[in-house]
């Protein structure tokens, strides 16, 4: 096995989620890995912290409901105390925002059909890191080989739509230089969704505690609609990973 140190970090908005996150885990197999997990404050059950246990020692914090998964990687990764070779950011995912603020899906397809399309793109998303130890094993042993690739997930996504005023701030913030045409990147892709692998320091690179910190303070409480900063961010990830002349690969 690898050498590789892995961290694993998840945002737990969805405590009755637990069990199929694991079930994903466990396709790490042999690989030894730190977890981390961010539970939202009012949002979780204080039994999920005996299930963890169960599970896994790992680092748990709880923050406010800001910047849904975006924030809760974000103040994850603040609590680091040590670098890695790789990071999994992982969430829970449903779909449906809030009862004040339903999400697109809810608004289009409706409560129930929301629920089930958005458990299929949860899926189709934890398959894209976690669907089997041979993927991960792929996975770990290109993103720390001497390859062009940084980052990995399920797809590499172009569409910027109705965040491209938010991701031009980004791109200043964080020195990127972008070319979006149509509301589409044309010199970058991330993996939508938010679900990813990406190697350590690229991270390191860019996501400084001053950065974060920006960052933090311009993420949204609660759940939001695109435009959003949550969904801009989004793309960050990805324009990072480009600057750096590397490229994201599906497997």
């Amino acid at each position: 096995m690898s050498n590789s140190k892995i961290a694993v970090l998840i945002h737990l908005f969805y405590t009755d989620m637990w069990d199929t996150v694991t079930t994903y885990l466990d396709n790490l197999g042999d690989y030894e890995y730190d977890l981390h997990i961010n539970l939202v404050d009012g949002f979780y059950e204080p039994h999920i912290m005996d299930k963890i246990n169960e599970y896994k020692e790992a680092n748990v914090i709880i923050s406010p409901n800001k910047g849904v998964d975006v924030g809760g990687f974000l103040n994850l990764y603040n609590s680091l105390d040590k670098e890695y070779d790789l990071v999994l950011k992982l969430h829970t995912k449903k779909s449906i925002g809030l009862p004040d603020k339903p999400s697109d899906y809810v608004k289009v397809y409706g409560q129930d059909l929301a629920v089930e399309k958005g458990t299929e793109w949860y899926h189709k998303l934890m398959d894209g890191v976690l669907r089997s130890k041979e993927q991960v094993k792929d996975t770990v042993e290109l993103l720390t080989g001497d390859t062009p690739f940084g980052m990995s997930g399920l797809d590499n996504e172009s569409y910027v739509g109705p965040n491209v005023n938010l991701v031009k701030e980004l791109s200043k913030m964080f020195s990127i230089p972008i070319e979006i045409s149509d509301g589409r990147f044309k010199n970058i892709r991330f993996v939508g969704g938010t679900i990813f692998w990406v190697r350590g320091d690229i991270l390191r690179k860019y996501l400084t505690k001053d950065k974060i910190n920006l960052l933090l303070n311009s993420l949204p409480d609660g759940y939001h609609n695109e435009p959003s900063f949550n969904h801009a961010t989004e793309r960050l990830f990805g324009m990072m990973v480009y600057n750096e002349k590397e490229k994201i690969i599906n497997l």
